[in-house]
């Protein structure tokens, strides 16, 4: 639970501990940014600026909020968070501070540092579709959309996030070629490779026909490994990814020559559409590997 000690003026304004760091700044951050102003009792400058800055907190009014560390309270934070001098303040964004100042600021650049804070149009219009994309999808398409035309023509965040959002509502055709086009353009970062290989796995477990038109193929012809690759993909496709991952990784076992490579292709795909602390990716990483080495 977030500390309760706050000032009676502005929700916006938070005393924090040690104890409640964590939660009260790295945390919360990943919902709203975050301002952490370390000052100490005996600070004349910290006299000056918290004022100004619990003044701001209320006019924001939620749009970020600020948390004070009294550093007799947090000595932990103030030592993991390297402060020399005191008043410094640091501004969060998604767990990570983004940007900080020692001293005191006049309040016309405090507001401009405060701004810089600030989502932009672009990652607002992104949260709030990725809030909707379960309850109306329409609303998030939308959105999403919208984010794209008033990006910048070289970021990829918007454009990526649609194709992600495609990919989940089975638009794969678009949301293939907005990946690829990205691809193609010589944006070959660890997203948007990841991102390609989930929807082209999708993709193809949809050309197939489905996972029941895919097993009766397979117990029409069980010998044929192409048909039990199509089969791992109909089942990734459908959301069965143990047995999907199992499949391949025999089939991999069994023609390392012939159907090696494709199978590999899968098992990845695969660890892509899983989280990243997924149990099952952590399983078949390791029996991948050893299948192929």
């Amino acid at each position: 639970m977030r500390n309760q000690q706050q000032d009676q003026a502005s929700p916006w304004v938070v005393n924090t501990t040690d104890e409640t760091f964590l939660a009260d700044v790295v945390e919360r951050s990943k919902a709203v940014p975050v301002v952490v102003e370390f000052w100490a009792t005996w600070c004349q400058p910290c006299r000056m600026l918290g004022p100004i800055l619990e003044k701001l907190a209320a006019e924001y009014d939620g749009k970020f909020e600020l948390v004070k560390a009294d550093g007799d309270h947090c000595p932990v934070a103030t030592a993991q968070f390297n402060v020399q001098a005191y008043p410094t303040v640091f501004g969060l964004r998604d767990g990570e501070a983004v940007d900080y100042f020692e001293g005191v600021l006049p309040e016309a650049q405090l507001r401009q540092w405060l701004d810089r804070l600030m989502p932009s149009e672009v990652e607002t219009l992104i949260a709030d579709a990725w809030q909707l994309r379960q309850s109306d999808p329409a609303a998030a398409e939308a959105k999403l959309r919208h984010a794209v035309e008033a990006s910048p023509a070289n970021d990829l965040t918007a454009r990526l996030k649609l194709a992600e959002f495609l990919a989940e509502v089975q638009q794969l055709e678009e949301a293939h070629a907005i990946v690829q086009k990205s691809f193609d353009d010589g944006y070959e970062t660890a997203d948007v490779q990841r991102l390609l290989r989930t929807i082209e796995l999708k993709r193809s477990g949809q050309q197939s026909g489905g996972v029941d038109a895919c097993r009766e193929a397979c117990a029409a012809k069980p010998d044929d490994l192409g048909l039990q690759l199509r089969l791992a993909e109909a089942l990734a496709a459908d959301g069965q990814h143990e047995e999907a991952l199992k499949i391949a990784l025999h089939t991999l076992q069994t023609d390392k020559p012939k159907h090696g490579e494709h199978a590999r292709e899968i098992m990845v795909g695969i660890f892509d559409l899983l989280p990243d602390d997924s149990e099952l990716t952590h399983e078949y990483r390791r029996k991948l590997s050893a299948a192929l080495y």
